[in-house]
């Protein structure tokens, strides 16, 4: 899976559900298959949810014009669409736990959505429809998960259908959500540099980061009881093998590659 690593930090009997990076075959799980099958309409950069700073929340990048959806409402299931939600908002509550318990903090994520050369014939109201039913349902089981939607490089239309669709997404969903233009004003690209350094951040939204879509490493995680960790499939970090939560962190590897 392209967008992340499939486990997070504390995550032993998710290891099941990753690719392994010795072998050819792999293991797959419902979620597993689910988010693979989603990501067929979606371009390579369409979804990256990483870890640029291991004291910082989760980021996720999203480019709607690199999501196809039409073929996903024709070809993707809706009871499919809570299964690859599912899958990414665990994988995002995992880090978001590691984050907070090693550094004292409650930790969120961010979503910078990037409305870029977006049109309005992409647009699918079924598609709208069925991100805010199961958007609802990850509120509801991960409440403390999402700390806002920031809409960038949005074309001045877009208001327009996002007035019609709002009412279709809960409203502790809706509340969080604001267009910005961090690019062009100072004060927006601010509010972007609360949750991600200048240098992390990519060079279309405002900072200095100029690889799209980003690659960062993900921090090395430890435990107590089993100080040996092992290497993390599809990613170049580790993972340990305790169930426990780790109580430490060690220095983030070398490797600069982040899975995209």
């Amino acid at each position: 899976i392209r967008a992340f690593p499939p486990k997070g930090p504390n995550s032993k009997e998710n290891e099941e559900d990753a690719p392994s990076t010795t072998t050819t075959t792999t293991t797959t799980t419902p979620l597993r298959e689910a988010f693979t099958e989603y990501m067929k309409w979606c371009s390579d950069d369409a979804l990256n949810f990483c870890l640029p700073d291991e004291r910082r929340g989760v980021i996720g990048f999203l480019r709607i014009a690199g999501i196809d959806q039409h073929k996903l409402v024709e070809n993707f299931p809706e009871e499919k669409w809570l299964l690859s939600f599912l899958y990414m908002s665990e994988w995002t509550h995992q880090w978001l736990d590691f984050v907070t318990r090693t550094t004292g903090r409650l930790t969120k994520s961010l979503r910078i959505v990037d409305c870029h050369d977006i049109h309005l014939r992409m647009i699918h109201t079924e598609n709208q429809k069925r991100d805010g039913r199961t958007m609802a349902r990850m509120e509801d089981c991960y409440p403390q998960l999402l700390q806002g939607i920031y809409v960038c490089r949005a074309p001045t239309w877009i208001q327009v259908p996002w007035n019609i669709v709002r009412p279709l997404f809960p409203k502790r969903v809706s509340e969080k959500l604001d267009f910005l233009t961090p690019q062009k004003h100072p004060n927006d690209r601010n509010r972007l540099l609360r949750f991600i350094s200048l240098d992390h951040l990519p060079q279309r939204f405002g900072g200095n980061n100029p690889t799209w879509p980003p690659i960062y490493s993900l921090p090395t995680t430890t435990t107590t009881t089993a100080p040996e960790a092992t290497e993390q499939p599809t990613t170049t970090t580790t993972a340990p093998e305790a169930t426990e939560q780790p109580t430490t962190t060690t220095t983030a590897p070398e490797a600069t590659e982040q899975p995209t």
